[in-house]
Order: structure tokens, then sequence, then C-alpha cells
């Protein structure tokens, strides 16, 4: 009985060796039908097959590839295209616009070359906000940096937490104290900084700042007013004005 089952296990393995011979020839007879290629069709070879080496050809810059070194960002990004000035006709009329508060000067300067490149006259301006009146409580410099920390560690010892060490300019080495809104409040921090032995300055304070405007007179063309609308300028407020609103002085500033 075992050889029985030893003999029909070797058939089984015979059987199955044939169908796998069998499978594999016929799918590379059908591979070959499928690859026939046309006798017109040029056979590729190999460089060392060819009679004579082909002419070099040169290389022209692809649209696709980058100007060796160029950075991979260009702070031009953050800047307004300048490009090329619309042609203007003599006779072309003139819009004009109030561009402002800018809290840059830097960018009342990008803004107002845009404009100039689109041959725009334009007259910059600035204005200020004097803001809160408010006093400063401050002790008066010391004459060397070792002073002046002894001074902070005093405060320190004392309670006082609410200084500010000054470290450069005229003030050099003198402690800020606060700036109050009041004369009730500064009042107050005066008794306190008194009743434990200090000194202190009282100044008026005014936290000044300074705006910057553009007043601008556009060639009516419509490039130029299309990209005035839609493109660089249009991130800062404007609004129309008479030209006659405006003295341009009869040139740009």
């Amino acid at each position: 009985m075992r050889w029985l089952v030893l003999l029909l296990l070797l058939a089984n393995l015979l059987y199955l060796g044939w169908q796998i011979d069998r499978h594999s020839r016929r799918e590379v007879q059908s591979a070959g039908a499928a690859r026939h290629v046309s006798p017109d069709v040029p056979r590729l070879s190999l460089l060392a097959e060819l009679p004579q080496m082909p002419p070099s050809r040169a290389r022209g810059p692809g649209p696709e590839e980058a100007p060796p070194g160029a950075p991979a960002e260009d702070i031009g990004a953050l800047l307004p295209e300048l490009g090329e000035a619309p042609v203007v006709a003599a006779d072309a009329g003139y819009s004009c616009f109030s561009y402002g508060p800018l809290p840059e000067e830097r960018q009342a300067t990008w803004l107002g070359d845009w404009f100039r490149s689109r041959q725009a006259e334009v007259r910059s301006r600035t204005s200020e906000d004097p803001g809160q009146r408010l006093f400063w409580v401050y002790l008066a410099p010391r004459e060397s940096r070792q002073s002046a920390m002894a001074v902070v560690e005093d405060l320190k010892r004392q309670g006082i937490r609410d200084y500010r060490l000054i470290s450069q300019g005229e003030l050099g080495n003198a402690v800020s104290l606060g700036l109050f809104s009041s004369q009730e409040a500064v009042n107050a921090r005066l008794r306190e900084l008194k009743e434990k032995g200090f000194q202190p300055v009282v100044v008026p304070y005014s936290n000044v700042q300074r705006f910057y405007w553009l007043d601008v007179r556009v060639p009516a063309v419509p490039e130029i007013l299309e990209e005035l609308f839609q493109g660089y300028p249009s991130r800062y407020s404007s609004v129309p004005v008479q030209c006659s609103e405006i003295a341009m002085n009869g040139g740009s500033q």
C-alpha cells in the first residue's frame, strides 16, 4: 500500500512539471509573434558598431533651466514689478488718487517708484499722529553699568518689579519705571518710590507716529488703470480725488 502511494505522488509531480514546461513554451511563442518588427524600422546600434562617430551638437539652454547660482527665492517677489512703461499719448487724460496712510517709508518709496515707472506724477507727504499723552517715570542714569545694576538689585529687594534697565543712548544706565496715562497714577507711583528712598524723574511723553502719503496723477491709459486696481498698488488703501486738489508743481517729488 505504501508503494502505491509513492507511485501516485511521483506521477503527480511529473504531471505538474510537464504542465509548467508547456505553459512556458506557449508564452515564449506568443511574445515572439507579438514583437514582429517591420524591416523598414531602423535598428538601434551601439556606438562601437558604427563606422564613425556622429557629429556633436551644441546644447542650447532650455526654458526650464535656471542660470547657475540663481537664488531659490528673490526679494523681487516682494517688490512691485516695474516692467516697461506703456505708451502714453500726448493728449491722454489723467486720473488722480491719494494713497495712505502708509506706516513705513519704504512702502511709500516702492509705491512711488511703481507709479513713476508708468509716467505718473507723484507727490509724497507725511503726517504725524501725536498719540496719547503719557507720563514717563524713571531713575536718572548712573555713572556705570555696575552702579545701575546695584539700583536694579535694590528695586528687587524692596519688591518693585515693573522696571527696565536702559542700556544705550543718552539715558544709558537709567532705569525706566513705567508710562502712566493719568496724573493720579503717576502720583501714586511717585509716592511708592519716594517712600522706599528713590528719587524718580517725571517727564511728559508722547508716542508720536509718522505716516506717509502719496498723491499720484496717473495717465488715463487702460493698461495702467487695470494694473492700478489689480496689481501692486491694490494692496494699499486709496481714494480717488480731483486732480485740481493736489498740486504737483509740474513734476514728481
